[in-house]
């Protein structure tokens, strides 16, 4: 069989994204386990409003510092944001906090937590995403790669608010820290671009 180098590539990239969408499903969690029911955790009972989306994004610093950590461009991306619904932002947010906490949980021998994208599910109606496409990762990757006091990550996890036009919606990239217990927020503004937007 005669292999070139971009099939190589596309070969490695389509077992990377299995690989990751493996772990996104099942790799820590139980394969029976039932996802977790959002009414018996702690949240907030009264819904915040915020001024704008980089209050938002503060709000949620301060409260879930516990498991957040901002990083400055998403506060640089928040601080441009125009998104209509800052209190939306805020409890996307809060769910990434809540879902950070269970996937700790998880890792150090708590109770499973499920699928990552059904324990979104159950808490927001945002739309969650594991990983880029590799079209988009290879035309805009550099775009998904985030930065924090001379610290650099790639980051793919998202959650997309909003819809139509990439000025009505707003995502927040984030990602697990599994040394640290944390979940980095690496951006939280303006849709990025994507390989099958509409120009």
């Amino acid at each position: 069989l005669r292999t070139d180098g971009e099939a190589v590539r596309r070969q490695l990239t389509e077992l990377e994204m299995d690989f990751r969408t493996y772990l996104d499903s099942s790799a820590l969690f139980s394969e029976d386990a039932e996802p977790v029911d959002a009414s018996t955790l702690p949240g907030t009972a009264v819904i915040r409003s915020f001024a704008a989306v980089a209050d938002a994004l503060r709000g949620a610093a301060d409260q879930f510092a516990d498991v957040l950590v901002v990083w400055e461009d998403a506060e640089q991306s928040a601080g441009q944001s125009l998104f209509g619904s800052p209190s939306k932002v805020f409890q996307a947010l809060e769910a990434v906090a809540e879902v950070g906490r269970a996937y700790f949980k998880a890792r150090n021998g708590g109770p499973p937590l499920g699928p990552v994208d059904r324990a979104f599910y159950s808490r927001v109606p945002f739309k969650y995403t594991g990983f880029e496409s590799p079209t988009t990762r290879s035309l805009f990757g550099a775009e998904r790669v985030f930065h924090h006091r001379g610290q650099t990550r790639r980051m793919e996890r998202h959650l997309t608010l909003g819809g139509g036009q990439t000025n009505n919606c707003l995502q927040i990239y984030f990602d697990f820290d599994d040394p640290a217990g944390r979940v980095l927020i690496g951006y939280c503004g303006r849709h990025l671009p994507f390989a099958r937007q509409r120009t």
